[in-house]
């Protein structure tokens, strides 16, 4: 049987030339946040802040949230099938 090459075990991989990183946006503090900018962090969030959004819309008990938090849910569909995915189990708890 042929062995299956693996794209990602060569020596590294460098950023294209002229190609700058994005620097990661910083999310304000939760608690100046409103509800509606709490509900639209989510739905823009990135891995790093979804857990912590998820947990306050979930804190503030906000029903016009549950829209955001069942796209976030199917943003991983697929991902979890061995184990759980930490957002989705943020969302479904939230």
């Amino acid at each position: 049987m042929p062995q299956q090459l693996d794209l990602f075990a060569g020596p590294g991989v460098r950023d294209a030339p002229g190609v700058a990183a994005k620097p990661a946006a910083r999310l304000p503090a939760l608690g100046t946040l409103d509800d509606e900018a709490a509900i639209d962090a989510l739905l823009s969030s990135n891995l790093a802040e979804t857990l912590a959004l998820a947990q306050e819309v979930g804190r503030r008990q906000l029903c016009a949230a549950v829209p955001a938090l069942e796209r976030l849910c199917r943003r991983f569909v697929g991902f979890g099938v061995a184990r759980p995915v930490p957002e989705q189990v943020a969302a479904l708890e939230a």
